[in-house]
């Protein structure tokens, strides 16, 4: 799965929690859940969290 694949299903679901009327604190949970379950996947590893996609 390339990189951009990764941002448009990680942006697509954040763009839901907010959606929902969670907090910006609940998205970043969201988030953290998105990336731990695509680690635990194989579809990326820990050096890729916080890269910058222009990288």
């Amino acid at each position: 799965m390339n990189d951009r694949k990764l941002q448009d299903i990680i942006q697509y679901t954040l763009r839901r929690w907010l959606r929902s009327q969670r907090s910006p604190d609940d998205a970043r949970l969201g988030a953290k859940k998105i990336v731990r379950q695509l680690r635990l996947c194989g579809v990326i590893n820990a050096s890729y969290v916080g890269a910058h996609p222009t990288d």
